[in-house]
């Protein structure tokens, strides 16, 4: 029996929170930055709650009141320590590796689409992702624009010439089902990463998945 989506072409993936569990070296990597700018400590709540706007996004809120010059600092000391250190407690999430396997085998066209620097995305891709098929892994490389923006959308179906109806995106923020939504493509929001089910159905998510084996059913020929 074929699932709902069996005519989708393309699966596009956001990192953080959706792939890869990279919150414990991300806050490491606040944690630090925060104080070797002079900023305060980290507030008492969970740290991904400040994933998923991009690097600088993290900063802003972390820090709202902080002058532009301090959070610039904050950002530098982020992006000279975090690359180096991203894999140290970074994971995939359980059962999204034989997920992403079975895609392949099915000839499923995989993509990764984050707002994550682009050289870190990729240094991460080759780490835990070799013996995956990404055709394309696409960050933060002050050119692209970054989701929710539809532009993103057009690029990616441009490069690997397919339509939005044929495109999946998934992910675990507002700024994903923004991106589907805005796009054209089917959004899948999940339940195990930095946001709740809510902000996800209020952001535009046309499926929820709790399990990545769940992308398995929808997509089944």
């Amino acid at each position: 029996m074929s699932g709902k989506y069996s005519n989708i072409k393309v699966v596009s993936f956001d990192m953080d929170g959706t792939i890869l569990n990279t919150e414990a070296d991300l806050e490491a990597a606040a944690r630090r930055a925060l104080k070797l700018a002079g900023l305060p400590p980290m507030p008492p709540v969970r740290f991904a709650n400040y994933i998923g706007n991009g690097v600088k996004g993290i900063y802003r809120d972390l820090c709202p009141d902080a002058t532009q010059e301090k959070l610039e600092e904050a950002v530098r000391y982020q992006l000279e320590w975090y690359p180096e250190h991203c894999t140290e407690q970074t994971c995939f999430y359980p059962g999204m590796w034989e997920t992403l396997q079975w895609m392949a085998a099915k000839g499923i066209r995989l993509v990764i689409v984050t707002n994550k620097v682009e050289t870190t995305a990729k240094k991460l891709a080759n780490h835990f992702c070799s013996d995956l098929p990404f055709e394309e892994v696409w960050g933060n490389d002050q050119d692209r624009p970054l989701k929710p923006d539809p532009i993103a959308g057009k690029l990616l179906c441009e490069t690997l010439g397919v339509t939005p109806d044929q495109v999946m995106h998934v992910g675990d923020g507002e700024t994903d089902m923004q991106f589907a939504k805005n796009a054209g493509f089917v959004g899948v929001g999940v339940s195990w990463g930095y946001r709740s089910t809510d902000v996800l159905w209020e952001s535009g998510a046309d499926v929820m998945i709790d399990e990545p084996w769940q992308l398995c059913e929808l997509l089944d020929r």
